[in-house]
């Protein structure tokens, strides 16, 4: 269909890829049959330098949040 997206897996069966897109609450299921290709980013999502300006304590509570799964 043409559409591009941008995300991060969320999980994969051998038909399907569930990718997690920023502003949505639930993965999106794209069928693999679908996907033309996949390519992973060369750069991180997370702007550059945004940990340089949190103390210690944001930054551990930052990526504590970050490791709990999403489904």
């Amino acid at each position: 269909e043409g559409r591009i997206y941008s995300g991060i897996p969320a999980g994969e069966t051998n038909r399907d890829l569930l990718l997690r897109i920023a502003g949505k609450d639930k993965p999106v299921v794209l069928p693999k049959a679908n996907i033309a290709s996949r390519e992973i980013a060369s750069v991180s999502m997370m702007p550059a330098g945004i940990l340089r300006g949190l103390p210690d304590s944001e930054v551990l509570d930052l990526f504590s949040y970050l490791m709990v799964p999403f489904l």
